[in-house]
């Protein structure tokens, strides 16, 4: 008896139902979910993702920055070994020698010429 009761109120409070109002409120719902999920959630999560970009890249900059540099500091250190073995001066326990300076300039030259390029290529930002 009461299953048939609340069948018929069911069917009564259905068949009054507007449904264009009841479409037109679950659109603006969905338009307003749309517009909170943009701005609460979607916008705060691309800002992250850029700032992690951010960091990966500056510290795959200074990365390669501090490859280059070790790069060209054993260039120099093997070209200013090349020049001693060619002059053949006594090569010290630590490695180096002294060089004539003019030969000597040279290759501190060339050196910091490295490490500039080394600065243009990955700058420190």
């Amino acid at each position: 008896m009461c299953v048939k009761l609340c069948l018929k109120f069911m069917k009564e409070k259905i068949k009054k139902i507007n449904w264009f109002k009841a479409t037109l409120a679950a659109a603006v719902l969905l338009i307003g979910f749309a517009i909170f999920y943009h701005y609460v959630i979607y916008i705060p999560n691309k800002e992250d993702l850029i700032r992690i970009e951010e960091k990966v890249d500056k510290e795959l900059n200074k990365s390669m920055l501090e490859a280059c540099l070790e790069d060209a500091k054993t260039t120099s250190r093997d070209q200013w070994n090349e020049y001693c073995k060619v002059d053949n001066r006594e090569i010290g326990t630590d490695g180096s020698c002294l060089l004539a300076s003019n030969r000597a300039d040279d290759l501190k030259k060339a050196y910091q010429q490295i490490k500039d390029e080394c600065f243009k290529k990955y700058p420190i930002k």
